[in-house]
């Protein structure tokens, strides 16, 4: 998709924009929470 971000009208910059940002908002809460449980868990092997 960012090969052709040149050839975009504004209508689809914007969309690939929204797309973008949406998904880094997923990944950094994603990053959030693993480090977050990750620092909680004394044993990770404790209820399986």
């Amino acid at each position: 998709m960012a090969f052709y971000f040149t050839y975009m009208d504004p209508a689809s910059k914007f969309i690939f924009y929204l797309v973008t940002s949406w998904l880094l908002f997923l990944v950094v809460m994603l990053l959030k929470q693993l480090i977050k449980n990750r620092g909680n868990d004394k044993d990770s092997t404790t209820g399986r």
